[in-house]
């Protein structure tokens, strides 16, 4: 995170003492009172890269992953990532985008979120 960036961060904390907080791969995400990470479905779709994918918490790709599945019933694992590559302003799938949305496909199938079945992904049905 640059200087700048972090001091501005710093400045803000004070506004987030009401929040709790979780933290994943990216950092700490702050999240409403009325917010329960946990059963939040929710995602930010962008139409441009404004906002790096580096910087989208894991829970949003695992819900945006989640609706894409969710709308077809299944689908291949790559065509996933496509797709929510898409979502969030991407034109090109570049190897590091597919790297971290198959993270998050892998870390979905081991917590019941998803069922691989070869190539293709499907939702759980006790998720």
């Amino acid at each position: 995170m640059g200087t700048l960036r972090a001091k501005r961060l710093t400045v803000l904390l004070p506004y987030f003492s009401s929040f709790h907080q979780t933290a994943d791969e990216n950092g700490i995400v702050y999240w409403p009172t009325d917010k329960d990470p946990k059963n939040w479905k929710g995602f930010r779709p962008n139409d441009n890269e404004s906002r790096p994918l580096e910087q989208v918490p894991h829970q949003e790709l695992v819900n945006a992953v989640l609706a894409f599945v969710e709308m077809g019933g299944s689908a291949f694992s790559e065509e996933v990532c496509r797709s929510v590559s898409e979502i969030y302003g991407r034109r090109a799938l570049t190897k590091v985008v597919e790297t971290r949305l198959m993270k998050v496909i892998d870390w979905s199938v081991e917590n019941n979120k998803l069922v691989r079945e070869g190539d293709l992904v499907r939702l759980a049905e006790d998720r």
